[in-house]
């Protein structure tokens, strides 16, 4: 048979999804997770119509499993573990897929560690705009991306309609004065003008 497998930690992140391929739903999970001796004494298990919800009463960890054929509202209780000899693992139970979970891109907050802007020239037809942007540690790069989008829509909105313009933004992790000593974990460079050929 074949399992789909939900884990939320108790703090509320989702692990990847996985799939499995067991006959039963006890060994589907013992695939995933580190029960000791194949039993799940003392956990909270429950068959909703939708799939079996179960949790780790130790780590606090939820699991969701899902396959056919399910009844509702039934309530299960679990036996103290069988010792591990009687449990021997089967040749069915295979891990087959991990998928990572689709979860909602967070926009980080920031303040700008610097921010240099320079108005259109001779020499540069265009107004320049340069700045660092501070993250919280921890930001990726998805998100550290979605950021610099975001502040780089509030920088073109702030110019006069069809000025030509260059936006260079650096996301940073850590604070710095001057010149950055660390990589950024993203970057954008976008301009509307073009030097002619």
């Amino acid at each position: 048979m074949r399992w789909t497998v939900l884990i939320t930690e108790a703090n509320g992140v989702s692990e990847p999804e996985v799939v499995v391929q067991a006959p039963t739903w006890e060994r589907a999970l013992r695939l995933v997770t580190d029960a000791p001796g194949g039993g799940f004494a003392g956990w909270s298990v429950e068959l909703t119509s939708d799939g079996w919800r179960i949790v780790d009463p130790v780590s606090r960890t939820r699991y969701f499993l899902r396959s056919e054929g399910l009844g509702s509202g039934q309530t299960v209780s679990i036996a103290p573990p069988a010792p591990a000899a009687s449990v021997p693992a089967l040749p069915t139970d295979i891990l087959l897929e991990v998928t990572a979970p689709k979860r909602p891109l967070r926009i980080p907050r920031t303040s700008e560690i610097t921010m240099r802007r320079a108005a259109a020239t001779k020499d540069a037809p265009y107004t320049y705009v340069e700045s660092g942007l501070l993250v919280p540690l921890g930001t990726n790069e998805e998100e550290a991306e979605a950021a610099l989008r975001a502040k780089f829509d509030q920088l073109v909105k702030s110019l006069a309609p069809g000025e030509p313009f260059r936006v260079v933004l650096g996301a940073f992790d850590e604070y710095f004065v001057g010149t950055p000593h660390i990589r950024a974990i993203a970057e954008l460079d976008a301009r509307s003008w073009q030097p002619p050929v």
